[in-house]
């Protein structure tokens, strides 16, 4: 067995797919959003105005599910501590 096996549980692995599928849905959201707002960017651009477009509410729907999947991946994600042994104390 690795170095790997020793670091990571089954339930560790989770975390891999689950960081790329936030990535994929932030850079959906902010390419969503950016044409929410380039298609009127002849006129003034106000929130009340965003909300009113399905593709800027798209891309926000996604970058909060992005918000979301990145705080689940960091859930199953080892932490330092069990990875490796507390450095000695120097005093």
């Amino acid at each position: 067995m690795g170095h790997a096996s020793k670091v990571f549980s089954s339930t560790h692995w989770l975390g891999i797919p689950i960081a790329l599928l936030g990535a994929v849905f932030l850079a959906l959201g902010t390419i969503y959003q950016g044409r929410g707002v380039g298609a009127h960017a002849t006129r003034e651009t106000s929130l009340r105005a965003l909300v009113r477009r399905p593709v800027w509410l798209a891309g926000s729907a996604m970058l909060g599910a992005a918000v979301l999947l990145q705080l689940a991946a960091l859930r199953f994600s080892p932490s330092w501590s069990s990875s490796r042994s507390a450095p000695p104390r120097s005093w």
